[in-house]
């Protein structure tokens, strides 16, 4: 049995490693990209400064990212009108991505093959969350599945919003 000291000591060591595996932080500016979507669409974020943007990190391979769509098209079709949502993916884009998308129903943009915008984003963990305001800050950033990313996200969007 552990002593209270060496359970503290390790429980001090594992949140000082989740602080260090944060995605870009919250009060940082937004890494600049330029994209295209699958469906070939560009995407250039710098133009849209004054807008609210939500970034989705994810991949195929992830349960957790998968099991997160429901939610995530629940938000993106909330802010439809207001709200720019973007899925950002290392996976390539080929014929499974495509059918994940279609069978998933994803209701939001989806940018395939970037793992250089995963980089500059310091994700480590996934699926992770991020609320950019429309000066261009960060205002949101969470990782790994929550059943509640559906509440978070819609309370940083409106907030995000009310700026």
């Amino acid at each position: 049995m552990l002593s209270k000291r060496v359970f503290f000591i390790l429980v001090f060591a594992l949140c000082t490693v989740c602080m260090r595996m944060q995605a870009q932080g919250v009060g940082e500016n937004a890494v600049l990209f330029e994209a295209k979507t699958i469906l070939n669409k560009n995407i250039n974020l710098d133009s849209l400064k004054g807008q609210v943007v939500v970034l989705n990190f994810w991949f195929t391979a992830c349960s957790p990212c998968i099991k997160e769509i429901y939610l995530l098209n629940r938000v993106a079709e909330k802010h439809k009108d207001k709200v720019h949502f973007f899925a950002i993916s290392f996976d390539k884009n080929d014929a499974y991505l495509a059918r994940v998308v279609r069978i998933r129903e994803m209701q939001y943009q989806i940018i395939a093959d970037r793992k250089d915008i995963c980089t500059d984003y310091k994700i480590k963990l996934y699926p992770t969350n991020i609320v950019i305001d429309k000066k261009g800050k960060v205002v949101f950033s969470e990782f790994g599945f929550k059943e509640d990313i559906e509440e978070k996200l819609n309370k940083a969007i409106e907030m995000a919003l009310k700026e």
